[in-house]
């Protein structure tokens, strides 16, 4: 009978070792799949998965998981916020003020409650979801109808989603903002009118269908209102010249050795401008 409490007593214990372990991954799923989540609410979650594990536990496995890199791929933040946060050191990014920006433009939503199952899945280093069907719809786009390579493809995708992100902060189209940032990198690959419009297709439903940690966690699709998304080209000539501003703005053009200055030019201008760069003898072909 003593032999058997013994056993019983090994086999508790090593139980919570694995619970122990198991939250040691959990705790910086959490923070990669909110990028910024509260500490209390990430120990609230937990604690109810796993009621024989007690909160002084919790703290302690947080406290080895939680730390300064290399050492840590995660941060506890308690300076600026009304309680402690659990953070993505690579999206902390103190020396660039990134978690100040995200923290200013953060919707002000509860924190959407996820399964276990759901957190793990979501956590992976370049906050690209390999597994989900809407991802990979986007990709094998890129990849068997534009011709991108694997590589150039998945890039395709993390830009989409970067776009998306930063059209919750300026509320503007995510399709405008990728239309900038791939003619900042020459990286268009759009051939005809009917490839534009299956992309931004399936930009919108990787959108909707994703949690975004802008949205607290939520997927834009949960809401009964999800936010707008405006999907497609400038409508009007204003549109675009305001765009093609912000394109040619980022970048130095130059007509037989002189430098153009489109930022004092009025729209009729410009626009003619936009007509005579292809044929400007020294402009690269990529930006063409």
């Amino acid at each position: 009978m003593e032999d058997e409490e013994i056993d019983m007593e090994d086999i508790e214990a090593m139980e919570e070792m694995e619970d122990l372990e198991d939250i040691g991954e959990l705790i910086p799923a959490f923070a990669n799949y909110y990028r910024s989540v509260p500490v209390s609410f990430v120990r609230n979650t937990i604690l109810d998965w796993y009621p024989d594990i007690t909160a002084k536990q919790f703290d302690s496995v947080l406290e080895s998981v939680a730390g300064e890199p290399p050492d840590a791929d995660i941060v506890v933040v308690t300076k600026n916020v009304k309680e402690p946060q659990l953070v993505k050191w690579s999206f902390f990014a103190e020396d660039d003020s990134s978690y100040a920006r995200f923290l200013k433009h953060r919707k002000d939503l509860p924190f959407a409650i996820r399964s276990e199952e759901e957190i793990l899945d979501g956590d992976n280093d370049d906050g690209i979801r390999y597994d989900i069907s809407e991802t990979q719809a986007l990709y094998y786009f890129a990849h068997k109808e534009l011709g991108l390579d694997c590589e150039e493809a998945w890039d395709m995708v993390s830009d989409t989603m970067s776009s998306q992100e930063r059209a919750l902060w300026f509320n503007e189209s995510w399709v405008i903002d990728f239309i900038k940032s791939s003619a900042f990198k020459g990286t268009l690959r759009f051939k005809a009118p009917e490839q534009f419009r299956r992309f931004r297709d399936l930009g919108n439903n990787m959108y909707r269908n994703l949690p975004n940690p802008y949205l607290r966690g939520w997927k834009p699709a949960e809401f009964e209102n999800p936010p707008a998304l405006p999907d497609d080209f400038p409508k009007t000539k204003a549109d675009m010249i305001r765009i093609m501003r912000e394109v040619l703005g980022k970048l130095e053009i130059y007509n037989g050795g002189e430098k153009i200055d489109t930022s004092q030019m009025s729209d009729e201008t410009f626009y003619r401008l936009l007509g005579d760069l292809n044929r400007i003898p020294n402009l690269t072909a990529r930006f063409k």
